[in-house]
């Protein structure tokens, strides 16, 4: 297991930002393509000096059941984000702090530590909380899906594990058993992944390899690649020109 986000889950600092999974549709070419813009443009947001503020996330912590908003996202660093608001319940958190029209309907416990004592004084084993934070694109550690039947949930993670890694961000992707408070690693080699996705095509549970991400910069920069292009371990393509995370 990665040594950070072990390190992480058991010191009780692994945040869990819930995402959408990428929804398909057709192009003007009658492909059926991946929307994955809002899961891009808010790692490109994290990359700016201020970061990303006011984002909802969940602590996860080990052996308790802990839902997630939804069933796929990335994990952030709660040792390294800011902390702005941490509530033992979902807040019902609205606004955003750089705007200065961040509210929530909540307390704030102001600790990862005291969400933590109050979830074990009150057995409050199943319920989700919410911890407001804001951080940059450094604290983002990794990717995950819950449960172990969540064979779209895994796809999806695995699509977009292979187009962040290519863009400069390499992030290990887990599954998150969310009932019984347990993460795992999953490690695919590059020519797994191939074989992966070409069995997901053929069962007809992946629709198709072509990815679109329209970037909201200045220069609207609209992303268009072909997943299995990108991974073929016998026909690598010479050079493909993405937007670069890393830099």
């Amino acid at each position: 297991m990665n040594k950070l986000i072990s390190k992480l889950f058991n010191d009780n600092r692994l945040l869990a930002r819930a995402m959408d999974i990428p929804y398909y549709f057709k192009d003007d070419n009658d492909t059926i393509t991946y929307d994955f813009s809002n899961w891009l443009n808010e790692f490109i947001l994290a990359k700016k000096a201020t970061g990303i503020t006011s984002v909802s996330t969940t602590l996860i912590l080990p052996n308790l059941h802990i839902p997630t908003y939804k069933n796929i996202g990335y994990f952030i660093n709660g040792e390294t984000a800011k902390l702005e608001h941490v509530s033992r319940t979902d807040s019902s958190s609205r606004g955003n702090s750089a705007d200065g029209d961040f509210k929530t309907l909540t307390s704030n416990l102001g600790s990862l530590d005291n969400l933590v004592k109050e979830i074990y004084l009150r057995k409050d084993f199943h319920t989700i909380n919410e911890i407001n934070t804001t951080f940059q694109f450094n604290d983002i550690v990794g990717l995950f899906y819950t449960g172990k039947n969540n064979k779209y949930g895994k796809l999806c993670s695995i699509l977009l594990q292979v187009v962040f890694k290519k863009m400069g961000k390499n992030l290990p992707l887990y599954e998150y058993d969310y009932q019984n408070g347990k993460i795992n690693e999953i490690k695919m080699t590059q020519q797994q992944i191939y074989e992966f996705l070409n069995k997901q095509l053929q069962q007809k549970t992946l629709k198709g390899t072509q990815v679109y991400a329209l970037i909201d910069d200045d220069n609207e920069t609209l992303i268009k690649i072909d997943l299995l292009k990108i991974i073929s371990a016998k026909h690598p393509p010479a050079n493909i020109q993405l937007y670069q995370l890393n830099k």
